[in-house]
């Protein structure tokens, strides 16, 4: 038996601002890297079952680019970067300094080129959150490959199979905060997952933040 969580409206805002400081960081950063001009805007910020995560990419082509990383620290999750293939592809060639239309597939050069944006973005996103609310998240080393959109749900999985929440839930539900990104005509999404009985500490974060009662339990539990 696993009790639902729901977010207050006010702990959706705090994530979301914990996520635009990583934002604006990771603007800079990856600016500089790719020589761009980069725009990166939170979403949303909610609790989902694991077969919704792959909504939140509904609106990209069905073949994308994943770079993934499982986190290791107190809190158990992941975090990705998901491009449109031809997205992917220009974004391999800023990275790399090459003329455009350079990349048509995915090599060796190309993987380094899509670790290297999710270690850019990634780091800064969990500096974020560690300096607001002092929750400590480190990054193993990111994983990527060419899936399709329904794939996503399953990347996501993988990375909390060992949480006792999820299994007991049979489905299991996560924190996921997601943010859009563009580099001129490159398109991105970068989503932060967090499984679900690793939010306690990340709400007690936010009770302490907003001086609040923090997050509202629903009465109702999974069977």
């Amino acid at each position: 038996m696993v009790e639902k969580f729901e977010l207050t409206e006010e702990q959706e805002d705090i994530l979301k601002e914990v996520g635009s400081v990583g934002a604006g960081h990771a603007t800079v950063a990856l600016s500089k890297m790719t020589g761009g001009e980069v725009k990166m805007t939170v979403t949303s910020a909610s609790i989902l079952p694991i077969s919704e995560i792959s909504k939140i990419v509904e609106s990209v082509e069905e073949t994308i680019f994943s770079a993934y990383s499982p986190l290791l620290g107190v809190v158990t999750g992941s975090m990705m970067i998901i491009t449109p293939r031809t997205s992917g592809h220009m974004l391999i060639d800023m990275v790399l300094g090459n003329p455009p239309e350079t990349t048509h597939y995915l090599d060796e050069m190309g993987e380094s080129a899509l670790k290297e944006t999710q270690n850019i973005i990634g780091n800064a996103y969990l500096t974020a959150l560690n300096d607001f609310m002092g929750v400590t998240l480190i990054p193993k080393v990111p994983r990527v490959a060419s899936i399709f959109r329904d794939d996503v749900d399953a990347i996501v999985r993988s990375g909390i199979k060992a949480s006792a929440a999820a299994a007991a839930a049979g489905e299991g539900s996560v924190l996921a905060i997601n943010t859009e990104f563009s580099v001129e005509k490159v398109e991105g999404m970068f989503i932060l997952v967090v499984a679900l009985e690793s939010i306690d500490p990340m709400i007690k974060a936010i009770k302490d933040r907003i001086g609040g009662t923090g997050g509202k339990k629903r009465g109702e539990k999974n069977e």
